[in-house]
């Protein structure tokens, strides 16, 4: 609740930006790609119920953010870490069905 409303500029914003730096820091090259589409499909489903110009503008500014800082973020962890943390994701049926759960879908 400190950061808003559920689909508040802020909440969108570093919900971008954090799956983006999340997935460089933990995942391998080929789940790295896979959460990047997933994390696409998920903020294009966000934008698609908010339809506002403040929404698009934040999550366009965490996209942005989120990918300036990908590269620093993939020098934090080894190969073998990243392998290990690909065992634990979710699909995307999994991850919208969590958010119907939760209601923000």
């Amino acid at each position: 609740h400190a950061s808003g409303p559920q689909r508040s500029a802020t909440r969108l914003y570093w919900g971008s930006r954090n799956r983006l730096i999340n997935a460089a820091r933990h995942l391998p090259p080929a789940s790295l790609a896979k959460s990047v589409v997933a994390s696409l499909g998920f903020d294009v489903l966000t934008l698609a119920q908010q339809r506002t110009r403040v929404a698009a503008g934040a999550v366009a500014r965490g996209w942005l953010d989120g990918a300036r800082q990908m590269h620093r973020e993939r020098a934090a962890r080894t190969s073998v870490e990243r392998r290990r943390a690909t065992r634990s994701l979710m699909s995307m049926r999994e991850a919208i069905a969590e958010q119907r759960r939760l209601g923000r879908l």
